[in-house]
């Protein structure tokens, strides 16, 4: 989960490269959400034994309210 500051915009997504994920949007190379609202700090992860966990986990925490 990155965020681009406290209570502003996060992304969540699945990677099996974390280091370059993280390092590619340090660097803005991702275009899109990202790149438009400032999303670079890393704020949470979690490792998971498959692929298949890590989506089912991500799907559960966009369904997560701010609030």
């Amino acid at each position: 989960m990155l965020a681009s500051k406290r209570n502003g915009g996060i992304d969540i997504a699945v990677t099996s490269d974390s280091v370059r994920r993280i390092r590619q949007h340090g660097n803005d190379v991702v275009e899109g959400f990202t790149h438009r609202h400032g999303v670079h700090i890393e704020v949470w992860f979690g490792v998971h034994p498959t692929m298949e966990s890590a989506m089912a986990s991500e799907k559960a925490s966009k369904n997560w309210q701010r609030r």
